[in-house]
């Protein structure tokens, strides 16, 4: 230590080095110049790692927040499948009754298969177990795989089911079980399949650029379950289990509730390259410019604070649009079941408060399978949307339409009459209303990119079904009511009104 000491002092000189001369020499303004340059230039390093930083942690804030509202719509979706599930197998029970006494009975399958069809548009297949699991007919085209049989055996012990992806040879699919717990009969499970197209959709609207939204599975190793593109057999992937790699660019993830996914999102490294590559470029510019380097950066926090509030509403645009495609139809952009029973309930309280009824119309479009099987589905949907269109031009601004599913919508009259639920004058008006425009000639216009137009003419009439209710009257009846009507109307020979069983 004393030697290294005795060596630093020797070294000292107390002459002035040229260097330190070369120093003294430049001009103030030099100095400053210089000075200035080093600060700017720390200044523009810190605030370029400052908005790498930000633009990070939006993103991530952006992921976690529209990660969370994702989940909790699907948590609901998922809820509510199993309640309509159970519904449907309370409103069909002697229908199901019927099939189990004799499970060779086509007909009568082929009766549940129409039934779930009209309930559920997405419905891929059934099966009905007894108490401990095991099917009580056999799936002779192989739509029940060994994974659903397993998943129902387990329900049947531990009464706990969770959600998951099922691979097919046909679809990939998840499934839904209802337990019969009516006393008088012999307890058995309903199990009913749906694609994951409606949970691809959510996916798909949420998903924010830049990012890619999948539902994972929440065990090892964890797979990919479902993508905006829709489930795992429509992404061309040889396997799906998730990459170290992979599970290193989820920027948040959240469970979901009733399954056994998590909601992830990924990042596109591309993406965040891009805004890092872009960013240098910017501050580049900024440093051979070194005159305009105040201004510029004053620019740029203008920019970011636009860019932060951009992705803030962006964020809310995309919570909207999830919500939006939650509840409304996604071809006829009519409000779809989910919503249209939210709105029927509030209708019967409002109803009860203020002793006004309302009616309930069922329409189902006739002649309209002859369209699908002649043209194809193309012209059945644009003949659908038409359909619509002449809807909602022919009620009232208060009234609702919905699509049921299918060929089947519904419309809701609110205070069609103030206190005498026998006197229809409104109902008649609006029905007949209804049934003229729906009869008029459907001109179809089919866009070919490779060749001309095709136009299609169609008629199609329409049966209506209605029911009026106040206060007193359940959801469910209601509906059944109206419901009856529709097919009374249907029996009388199609293109009539009937009201409570009773023609208006």
């Amino acid at each position: 230590m004393n030697n290294s000491l005795n060596l630093t002092k020797k070294t000292v000189k107390p002459a002035v080095s040229p260097k330190t001369l070369r120093f003294k020499n430049f001009s103030i303004s030099q100095l400053i110049l210089i000075s200035l340059s080093a600060l700017i230039f720390s200044v523009l390093i810190l605030i370029y790692f400052d908005r790498i930083s930000s633009f990070e942690h939006t993103q991530k804030a952006i992921a976690g927040a529209s990660g969370s509202e994702v989940a909790n719509q699907i948590s609901f979706i998922l809820k509510e499948r199993q309640r309509h599930v159970q519904l449907f197998l309370e409103d069909n029970r002697s229908l199901i009754q019927e099939f189990l006494v004799d499970t060779e009975n086509d007909s009568k399958f082929e009766d549940i298969q129409h039934s779930l069809r009209r309930t559920f548009p997405d419905y891929f297949a059934f099966t009905i177990t007894d108490n401990q699991g095991v099917p009580l007919f056999v799936d002779f085209e192989g739509y029940v795989g060994d994974m659903c049989v397993m998943d129902i055996k387990t329900y049947s012990k531990t009464k706990n089911y969770t959600a998951r992806i099922h691979p097919n040879s046909y679809k990939f699919h998840y499934d839904v079980i209802a337990v019969s717990s009516n006393e008088e009969d012999k307890p058995y499970f309903l199990m009913v399949t749906f694609e994951p197209d409606e949970l691809a959709n959510i996916l798909k609207v949420a998903q924010y650029p830049g990012h890619e939204l999948m539902l994972i599975t929440d065990n090892q190793p964890q797979l990919m379950e479902v993508t905006a593109k829709g489930g795992r057999d429509k992404t061309p992937r040889d396997d799906y289990r998730l990459t170290a790699d992979e599970l290193g660019k989820i920027l948040a993830s959240h469970p979901i509730q009733h399954s056994s996914w998590i909601i992830a999102d990924f990042q596109q490294p591309d993406f965040f390259a891009e805004y890092r590559k872009s960013t240098m470029v910017y501050f580049g510019s900024f440093l051979l410019l070194f005159g305009l380097v105040i201004a510029t950066s004053f620019k740029l926090l203008r920019k970011e604070e636009h860019l932060r509030h951009s992705a803030e509403l962006g964020r809310e645009k995309l919570l909207t649009e999830v919500s939006k495609a939650a509840l409304y139809d996604s071809l006829t952009k009519l409000p779809n079941r989910y919503l249209f029973d939210d709105q029927l309930k509030q209708a019967i309280a409002v109803s009860k408060r203020t002793k006004c009824y309302g009616t309930i119309l069922f329409l189902d479009l006739d002649n309209f399978k002859p369209v699908n099987d002649t043209y194809g589905h193309v012209v059945g949907d644009l003949l659908l949307v038409e359909a619509a269109k002449r809807l909602i031009s022919s009620v009232r601004d208060t009234d609702t339409v919905s699509r049921f599913g299918g060929d089947e919508f519904v419309v809701l009259l609110n205070n069609t009459n103030i206190y005498d639920a026998t006197s229809k004058p409104q109902v008649e008006i609006i029905a007949q209303r209804i049934r003229s425009s729906l009869s008029e000639i459907y001109v179809l216009t089919v866009e070919n990119e490779a060749k001309e137009d095709t136009t299609v003419k169609h008629h199609c009439t329409v049966s209506i079904g209605a029911a009026s209710f106040n206060g007193d009257d359940s959801y469910n009846d209601i509906l059944k009511r109206a419901d009856a009507a529709m097919y009374k109307s249907k029996h009388q020979g199609r293109n009539q009104i009937w009201f409570d069983n009773a023609e208006v």
